[in-house]
């Protein structure tokens, strides 16, 4: 009996076994997948470059997990890291994907992700400056911001006089090979990040610094009618035009421009200029600066010099065979000595000159030697000269013999005792306040203007002078004259003279007539009536016609 029933509770035993493991592959434990995780997308740079990164994907069942990043096709996978970056050839402006989740059993999860670039931007505060960046299809919305992507690509940006007062937002623009920005009132401009620039103009812009040492491209600058006190150039070897007149500058550094051709310097405060590089130079302008000295030698090339107003003892410009255009007006020299055959304009006003040799500079056409002390002037070969000043001195003769070219002379507040002239082109002449006897312009065609008042001239010659306008010979001692033939005169002024007859009866433009303190007591018009009432008529607190009292305005025949 108890062998049946130990042999009931091994069957009973060994079936209970047998079910438990029925049931136990009936019902097996599930592999669970990793759980979910955030995918973002970043651009990075321009648009080449995208950072994705995502959060830990944990396993339910403590499985190890790995990471793929599909795009079309699998990028990368077996990845640990919960980085990875997206390059491309070419900026992209979205993109689309997916980073796949696994465990070591092979179960995934997958996330998808899509982005959209927001493209950079540069902030423009300036409202003027932005609507001139919408009228160049640069910008399209008055939002004080500009795509970064569009600045970049312009070469050529003019803001000129467009009521600017900041550039803020320049520096974004690194492509840029010529700027224009004057006219303005910006104070500051800083142009560190535009390194391509070729051409820079910033004229009236108000501004007292200007840096341009990274600026190694530059061609040309003008920098003009600023505050700048200092100005360096010597980190632009590409230099050909420099402005930086009208400015405050104080020091000047031009070394290292070998290329430069103009440079215009004037109206500041220089004490010293060194162009001593700058062999190409064609154009000098220095003018009112503090100059004591300048050495023009080695320049082949130059043909224009202004260095008025400074306080020069000496130039030499004779090597200068090239030379066509030079002004020393105002300065201390003593001696001036020309051998420049292509010479054509020279003004040595104010100086303290006591001779001048024009002989080798035979094409002058424009001498301006007045205010000096010459005592001596010769133009002898002169024959293409039109105009001649060489008032205020201390001459005593002048020969301007066979210049038919001369248009104007003006040799008036000297000591001539003569003046040997023959040029019958002439259009205006002042000769007053000297001691001339004699005179003649007879058969001068052109001649409008003369003023030969405030000498001793005796004999006075102006007849077949048919565009005469102006004349006043007031204050000598000629006894005749007639102008009959001057149809055009408006302004006689014959005053203190010794005139025994005066005849303006052919003279019909006549507008202001002084004739008194003169010996003539007839006085030929051509109406009468007209003639006394201008005695009474002003004109500029001026009366228009005045004589002596014992003159009687007559009709002659």
């Amino acid at each position: 009996m108890a062998y049946l029933i130990m042999k009931y509770l091994c069957y009973l035993l060994t079936g209970l076994l047998l079910l438990n493991a029925c049931k136990s592959k009936e019902n097996p434990k599930l592999n669970q997948p990793p759980g979910s995780f955030t995918v973002t997308a970043t651009p990075k740079n321009d648009g080449s470059a995208w950072q994705l990164q995502w959060t830990l994907a944990t396993d339910p069942d403590g499985d190890a997990v790995t990471y793929a990043v599909v795009q079309k096709d699998t990028l990368a996978k077996g990845l640990t890291d919960t980085t990875y970056v997206l390059n491309y050839s070419f900026p992209q402006t979205a993109v689309q994907g997916s980073v796949v989740a696994k465990d070591a059993n092979g179960a995934r999860t997958v996330v998808t992700f899509s982005s959209e670039a927001i493209a950079p931007s540069v902030a423009i505060p300036d409202a003027n400056f932005e609507k001139v960046l919408i009228a160049m299809s640069v910008d399209d919305v008055q939002d004080g911001f500009v795509l970064k992507s569009k600045v970049e690509q312009v070469k050529e940006l003019n803001v000129s006089q467009k009521g600017i007062k900041s550039l803020q937002g320049i520096e974004a623009f690194k492509s840029l090979e010529n700027l224009n920005c004057a006219g303005n009132t910006l104070k500051t401009l800083n142009l560190s990040n535009n390194t391509l620039l070729k051409s820079l103009e910033c004229w009236q812009t108000g501004i007292s610094e200007l840096d341009i040492s990274k600026h190694t491209a530059l061609e040309t600058l003008d920098c003009a009618y600023n505050q700048i006190m200092a100005l360096d150039a010597s980190k632009n070897p590409l230099l050909i035009r420099l402005e930086c007149n009208s400015n405050v500058i104080g020091s000047l550094n031009v070394s290292n421009t070998k290329k430069l051709e103009r440079l215009n310097c004037s109206n500041n405060k220089i004490s010293m200029l060194d162009i001593s590089q700058n062999t190409a130079l064609q154009e000098l302008l220095c003018g009112n600066n503090l100059l004591s000295n300048v050495d023009f030698s080695n320049k082949p090339d130059l043909y224009l010099i202004d260095c008025r107003l400074n306080k020069l003892t000496a130039v030499e410009i004779t090597k200068l065979s090239v030379l066509r255009t030079f002004n020393c007006d105002n300065n201390q020299l003593t001696k001036l000595e020309l051998n420049n055959p292509q010479l054509v304009s020279l003004s040595c006003n104010g100086n303290q000159l006591k001779t001048l040799d024009a002989d080798k500079a035979r094409n002058l056409s424009f001498l301006l030697c007045y205010n000096n002390q010459l005592t001596s002037l010769n133009v002898h070969e002169c024959d293409e000269i039109e105009i001649l000043d060489c008032s205020d001195n201390q001459l005593t003769g002048l020969i301007v013999v066979f210049k038919e070219q001369l248009r104007i002379l003006n040799c008036y507040n000297n000591k001539l005792a003569y003046l040997e002239l023959n040029a019958q082109n002439l259009e205006s002449l002042e000769c007053y306040n000297n001691q001339l006897q004699v005179l003649s312009l007879s058969n001068y065609k052109k001649i409008a203007d003369v003023k030969c008042q405030r000498n001793q001239l005796t004999q006075f010659w102006i007849d077949h002078t048919p565009e005469l306008v102006n004349l006043d010979f007031s204050e000598n001692k000629v006894m005749n004259v007639t102008f009959s033939d001057s149809k055009k005169l408006k302004n006689l002024f014959c005053y203190n003279n010794w005139l025994l007859e005066i005849n303006v009866s052919k003279n019909p433009e006549l507008r202001f007539f002084h004739s008194q303190n003169n010996k003539a007591v007839t006085i030929c018009v051509a109406n009468v009536e007209t003639a006394t009432g201008n005695l009474t008529k002003q004109s500029g607190g001026e009366y228009l016609w005045k004589k002596d009292t014992y003159a009687e305005y007559k009709i002659c025949k």
